[in-house]
């Protein structure tokens, strides 16, 4: 937490991504905004830590090795139901997009540009 922005108090944003650089870059922004975020790189991770009662928001990747983000939000929708779940990913699925909604998910957000393509779309 930086000393220029205090902490929100009583909130906590859990970040399940299985990349670190995307956990890293979540953890820096939210902290710029003075949240406090908890990482994790598997979904059962973030199960298992005992962390779900105090979360205030969950952001999570679509493909994850073991559970996928999708199972994720099932199994915290039974203990938690009005928990807000956004997704962040890489993959572009209009179909699963639509099925995280139908499921609850608060939102859902693609990334613009892969890093691997970057380059090839550069002029």
């Amino acid at each position: 937490m930086s000393a220029e922005q205090p902490q929100v108090s009583g909130v906590l944003v859990a970040c399940v991504d299985d990349d670190y650089r995307v956990r890293e870059s979540v953890e820096n922004l939210l902290d710029s905004a003075g949240l406090a975020c908890e990482s994790f790189e598997s979904a059962e991770a973030f199960l298992e830590s005992g962390v779900l009662d105090g979360v205030s928001c969950l952001l999570v990747d679509v493909r994850m090795g073991g559970l996928s983000g999708l199972e994720l939000q099932r199994a915290v929708r039974v203990l938690r139901p009005k928990l807000p779940v956004i997704f962040i990913s890489a993959y572009q699925d209009a179909a699963v997009r639509a099925l995280a909604l139908a499921d609850g998910a608060t939102a859902f957000f693609g990334q613009a540009v892969r890093r691997a393509h970057a380059s090839e779309r550069a002029p």
